[in-house]
This record gives structure tokens, C-alpha cells and sequence, in this order.
């Protein structure tokens, strides 16, 4: 909610300028921001029950070639959407052991390099040139390194992890992302939620994720955002992960609320 006006603004002002603009999402969305990014001039394509890269390969499918669904499929697999019924038609494609092999690769590639601009434009080059991650020089190398960092961060936070009634929560401090970590805390912590919180000093804040397993029949994403903006930040997300900003001085009062109202 905090950021939702400026967001708008930004797109009406690129859209004044003389520019199309469309936004594909598949976060859950107010029909209120919705009707403000239309009034703007935004083209909308949103959609809870496809994961966004699903939803940007059906939309212009046909001037894409059948190798292009390959990239779908594994972005629902990465985003836990497989079982949407066009995500899981287009994952019945492909072999999926080979498929998940791929796409995680993939992902860890990304996660490993997200400051890196040009290998970054490198695998886009090489995704556009219809390969597969398999065949990004050095790709692969760099997953393994990449899972043996998350691996070992993962046993350096086990003793950390604090346990509340409805939610499992700990402070990362190593060189990974909130993101990255906090589905083995969640796999590990025997809670229906995790949440997993990184300092941002520059801005005098914590990133944070959450995850829900099955167990948590809240909306995550709606109830963050709620909850955020009740404690300074901004947040939100899908029903089962989300992310959020909180001042520092807020997360033991944003902690509390949440595992209450969970």
C-alpha cells in the first residue's frame, strides 16, 4: 500500500511520455490500484491463477516459437505454481526431471548473480538464441557453488531460529538472500510459517521473507501488506509467500501481529 500510489505515478508519467506500457503480474492486486493503473493509460494483465511468466508466454505465444514454453514451465516450477492448469499442461511438456534440473539450475544461476549486470544480459542473449541453461558457459558451476553456500548457511542458522505458536523466524546476516533461505526454515522449524529477516542499514530497515506451508490457511500476501503498512513499511505477495520492508524499530511489533493473525 505504501508503495502503490508512486508506482502508478511512475507508469502514468512513462505513459504521458509517449510510451506503451504494459504490466503482467500475478500478485494479488486491489481492484482500486487496478483501476488507477488503467486510468493511467497502463495495459493490465493480471492474473492470481498463472504465475507471470505463464501469463506473458500466453500472451504473446504466437509470436513466440514452441521452444519458448520450455521458459514458462520452468518459471512455474521456480515459483511453485506447476499445478495451475496452464502451468501443469505446459510442465507435461517435458521430461521433468529434466525440467527441474533446468530450471533450478537456472534460478541459482540468477540468485548467484544478481549484481552481475552482464552475465545477467548473458543468459537473456542465450535464452534468446533458444538454449538451454544447460548451455551457459560456467552456469552450471556456478548453481553448485551457489547450493553449497545456501546449504552451509542453512546449518549456520538452525541454532538461531526462534519458534513462536504460528511462525518461525530468524536474522540473516550472511551473504544470501532473505528469499533464498527461509524455505529450509520453514522446512525445518515444524511451523505453518517462516520468516526470515535481513538488516538494509542504508535505509534503516529489515527485508523480509515469509513462506507458508499447506498448514497456513491465511492469505500471506494480503495480510502482510496489511500489517506492513499498520508498522511504517510496505509488503505483500501470493497466498502462500510474500515479502516485506519494516522499519527496525517495528519488526518484534510486525513479528507479534503476524503470528497472532495467522
Amino acid at each position: 500500500k505504501k508503495n502503490e500510489s508512486a508506482f502508478v505515478e511512475v507508469l502514468g508519467e512513462i505513459v504521458s511520455n509517449g510510451y506503451k506500457v504494459e504490466y503482467i503480474d500475478h500478485h494479488d492486486v486491489g481492484e482500486e490500484i487496478k483501476s488507477e493503473l488503467r486510468n493511467v493509460g497502463v495495459t493490465l494483465v493480471h492474473s492470481t491463477e498463472e504465475c507471470t511468466s505463464v501469463q506473458v508466454y500466453q500472451r504473446y505465444k504466437k509470436k513466440l516459437n514452441s521452444y519458448s514454453s520450455f521458459y514458462a514451465a520452468a518459471g512455474a516450477l521456480t515459483d511453485y505454481l506447476e499445478q495451475r492448469p496452464i502451468a501443469s499442461m505446459l510442465v507435461s511438456r517435458f521430461d521433468r526431471h529434466f525440467l527441474m534440473l533446468e530450471s533450478t539450475a537456472l534460478s541459482y544461476m540468477i540468485s548467484s548473480n544478481q549484481h552481475d549486470e552482464k552475465f545477467l544480459l548473458k543468459i537473456v542473449n542465450s535464452i534468446s538464441k533458444d538454449r538451454f541453461p544447460h548451455d551457459i558457459e560456467g552456469g552450471f558451476m556456478m548453481a553448485e557453488k551457489y547450493a553449497i553456500r545456501v546449504s552451509e548457511a542453512v546449518k549456520s542458522l538452525e541454532g538461531s531460529i526462534t519458534r513462536k505458536k504460528n511462525l518461525a523466524y530468524v536474522r540473516n546476516d550472511l551473504d544470501l538472500t532473505a528469499s533464498v533461505i527461509v524455505n529450509f526454515v520453514l522446512g525445518i522449524s515444524g511451523r505453518p510459517v517462516a520468516l526470515v529477516y535481513k538488516p538494509r542499514d542504508e535505509i534503516n530497515s529489515f527485508v523480509i521473507s515469509i513462506r507458508g506451508s499447506k498448514e497456513c490457511e491465511a492469505h500471506l500476501g494480503r495480510l502482510v501488506n496489511e500489517i506492513a503498512s499498520n508498522f511504517g513499511g510496505s509488503g505483500g505477495g501470493h497466498d502462500k509467500a510474500s515479502g516485506a520492508v519494516i522499519p527496525k524499530d517495528h519488526l518484534n511489533g510486525f513479528i507479534n501481529e503476524l503470528n497472532r493473525r495467522i
